[in-house]
């Protein structure tokens, strides 16, 4: 049904994912983090600063 080289392929690359899982999710998690963070600052900004309505929408479209 399967020969061996697709086989050892599959679980190869089976066993490459799990090594590689943990630090994806680190960086993944870093990345959200970060993004997280821009979010905060973007909202904390619009709240203290009185925009327009050009300058709203030009600081929407930046973000």
């Amino acid at each position: 049904m399967y020969n061996d080289i697709d086989v050892l392929e599959f679980v190869t690359n089976v066993r490459d994912a799990i090594e590689k899982f943990p630090k994806l999710y680190k960086a993944n998690e870093a990345n959200l983090s970060d993004v997280q963070k821009e979010l905060n600052d973007l909202e904390h900004y619009m709240e203290s600063v009185d925009l327009n309505v050009f300058d709203g929408f030009n600081t929407y479209k930046e973000y």
